[in-house]
């Protein structure tokens, strides 16, 4: 018997702004019903992942409309006390843009960022530069909550090589129960 997937984040009509402060990442925004944008909210993800939701499915859409996927899994979201601490790990596919190595980018163990809490690495806020809130490294190749539409550098983005980025017009990021 399969497990339902619980959609976290969705991406794809630009009817939602994902520039947010900390409290509405915190609680969630955006339109849940089908065909809208929305983020669940991380306090929603965090009782997910802790209730064993912990297998995470990213499914994107490049502006070519070439499809991409990435699996993960285990994944488990912290409590705000430790700002959304993520810890990721088991990538499965070919456009792993959290746990890889490469440039700098494995986010396991990276804490959420939004432009009014800056807990990235780098020496600026990647938060308010990219206008989203994310696991942010050092302004890293992942940015599901990017811009829509603006360039593959500071838009909704992902890996799609080992030295470039791809400009994505559409998401989803989902979760289910882990099978062992």
């Amino acid at each position: 018997m399969g497990h339902k997937w619980v959609v976290i984040q969705r991406r794809c009509f630009s009817d939602t702004d994902f520039y947010r402060d900390w409290s509405d990442y915190k609680h969630g925004f955006g339109n849940f019903k089908e065909n809208h944008d929305f983020w669940i909210g991380n306090d929603n993800i965090h009782l997910l992942t802790t209730d064993g939701y912990s297998y995470l499915r990213i499914e994107m859409l490049k502006t070519d409309d070439e499809p991409l996927e990435a699996d993960y899994e285990r994944f488990m979201v912290e409590d705000e006390d430790n700002k959304y601490r993520i810890n990721v790990t088991g990538f499965q596919g070919n456009h792993d843009c959290m746990t890889s190595s490469r440039w700098g980018w494995n986010l396991h163990g990276m804490v959420f960022s939004t432009f009014d809490e800056d807990h990235d690495s780098a020496e600026h806020n990647c938060a308010a530069s990219l206008r989203s809130g994310w696991w942010f490294k050092s302004c890293t190749c992942g940015n599901l909550n990017g811009l829509i539409g603006k360039n593959k550098y500071d838009s909704m983005r992902w890996a799609c090589s080992s030295s470039d980025f791809c400009q994505l017009k559409a998401a989803r990021i989902l979760l289910r129960r882990h099978t062992p």
